[in-house]
């Protein structure tokens, strides 16, 4: 081999030595952005990633920002879930409890019965229902007031009628019956902070509800309630609006705003869920929007 070969063929594999290393450099640092991209918590914060068993990239949505300590929305009866947020908490449910009161009231003494209002129902905390001692009302009439304007005077005269610890125990032997396993019932009003659950179990009670007692929600999404000639207006801001299938209220000092919401949604029932909210309407929109993409 000549010299002249030689040194072309040692020039030859300098050059094939550098370009070597030059691309092993890029492929490393290609690798370690990566890993640096993907260990980044902070880019992947408050998304969902909502995806089908589909090819297509998944669409990415940010969540909304809900000021409740604990809140839930979800198909009534399908598995998608489209919010949550530290759904094992327990919380004082307040006047949610009043869903489970009606239920009992339906199945124990029956809507086509009247109840008497005793001085000691009349004299629950609030005057909500304009109930008088003595007057007789339907059962059908107080479950208007009981979900339209979460009357304390009907709750109890409900389980008076009943016996309120027979009532009180049949509210909590209900919950065991469904699965409501984290739940305590104290009273039928929710007016103690004993009043204890979490939005999984309250999920099962708006569908034992729907499924046994339709007539409690189409009570709680009338815009005005009825008893005894007087008509009050619904204290819930959704009702009356077409696509809202019923819900309830409840507040007491202890737990804030609570708000449970059924809506239509593309045929479906769909449940959300507040608890602790200061601004349980408004936490209620987002998570509404959020599913619906308004």
């Amino acid at each position: 081999m000549t010299k002249f070969n030689l040194q072309s063929f040692a020039f030859a594999a300098v050059v094939l030595f550098a370009v070597l290393v030059n691309f092993s450099g890029r492929e490393n640092t290609k690798e370690t952005i990566s890993a640096a991209e993907i260990s980044d918590t902070n880019l992947t914060a408050n998304i969902a990633v909502i995806s089908d068993i589909d090819p297509t990239p998944p669409i990415f949505k940010v969540l909304p920002n809900v000021k409740a300590v604990t809140a839930y929305a979800k198909e009534l009866f399908g598995s998608q879930v489209f919010f949550e947020k530290n759904i094992h908490q327990q919380w004082p449910v307040a006047s949610l409890t009043k869903l489970m009161t009606a239920a009992v009231a339906l199945e124990k003494i029956g809507i086509n019965q009247e109840v008497v209002a005793s001085e000691n129902a009349v004299a629950t905390e609030g005057i909500a229902g304009g109930l008088l001692v003595g007057r007789s009302y339907p059962v059908r009439e107080l479950i208007n007031v009981l979900m339209g304007v979460s009357s304390n005077d009907a709750a109890v005269a409900l389980a008076e009628s009943y016996g309120v610890k027979r009532f009180v125990a049949t509210m909590n032997s209900r919950a065991g019956n469904i699965g409501m396993l984290d739940t305590v019932f104290a009273d039928p009003t929710g007016l103690t902070s004993l009043n204890q659950s979490n939005v999984l179990d309250l999920e099962k009670l708006v569908k034992h509800v729907f499924n046994n007692y339709p007539e409690i929600l189409t009570a709680s999404r009338q815009p005005d309630v009825k008893i005894a000639g007087q008509v009050f207006k619904n204290i819930n801001a959704f009702a009356g609006r077409p696509d809202f299938l019923g819900g309830k209220t409840g507040f007491i000092d202890e737990a804030s705003g609570n708000l449970i919401s059924l809506f239509n949604v593309g045929g479906q029932p769909v449940l959300i869920i507040v608890l602790g909210s200061d601004d349980r309407f408004g936490d209620t929109r987002k998570i509404y929007d959020h599913i619906t993409g308004s």
